[in-house]
């Protein structure tokens, strides 16, 4: 079990260095939606803490994309409201 510090859409990085490169993993990310559900993920590490999605159901894909998408439009709202101060 891990905290994911940033995502994007085929890529997550966890908070800690908890991966082993060059390994297959299967996981589960339980997303912060409503109603709240896990998605299973196949993911390629790339380093100790970056990992490649490389699998995933296509209705869960299609959510996920969805959420990097509004995730993206939220850190753009913040940073030009903070320009604008």
């Amino acid at each position: 079990q891990a905290h994911i510090e940033s995502i994007g859409f085929e890529h997550f990085k966890l908070k800690e260095a908890l991966l082993e490169p060059g390994q297959r993993y299967y996981g589960r990310i339980a997303m912060p939606l409503f109603p709240k559900r896990d998605m299973g993920v196949w993911f390629e590490v790339v380093d100790r803490q970056l990992a490649k999605i490389v699998r995933m159901h296509e209705r869960d894909e299609k959510e996920w994309n969805s959420y990097v998408v509004a995730r993206e439009r939220v850190m753009i709202r913040e940073i030009k409201g903070k320009k604008s101060e």
